[in-house]
């Protein structure tokens, strides 16, 4: 029998606080990436505010509550890049080490002078020969 935790879930965590937009973009692309790499995303941009209002005391708990029970779903959280700077992120980072779920960080690439602005992960063999 097939259980939600066999399918292979990721929750995406990172910051948003004082970020334009609540970082929606990043989040975006993020899970467009692991779409592609055949996971199943929960996206905390597409769950709502919960009909709650910001700057309601109550509303960052009540945020995480949902959070976490959509992390009971998952069998992985994938941690974006300043995750460690975000209260959110943090806390979602320890309750899915609590829950024993796969964790995995965004490593940003480097950018290179010779190649000025471009996306390197969009550099077909760099770095490597043709041989």
């Amino acid at each position: 029998m097939t259980t939600q935790k066999d399918m292979k879930r990721i929750y995406i965590a990172g910051p948003m606080t004082d970020i334009e937009d609540l970082n929606k973009t990043a989040f975006y692309q993020t899970e467009a990436k692991l779409i592609r790499n055949g996971w199943e995303t929960i996206n905390p941009h597409k769950l709502g505010n919960l009909g709650l209002n910001p700057n309601d005391p109550y509303y960052f708990p009540r945020i995480m509550r949902r959070d976490f029970e959509k992390l009971e779903s998952c069998n992985a959280i994938y941690m974006m890049d300043g995750w460690e700077f975000s209260p959110g992120a943090s806390c979602e980072h320890a309750y899915a080490k609590v829950q024993n779920l796969d964790i995995y960080y965004e490593v940003p690439l480097p950018r290179s002078p010779s190649y000025g602005d471009e996306d390197l992960e969009n550099i077909e063999n760099y770095g490597g020969t043709s041989d």
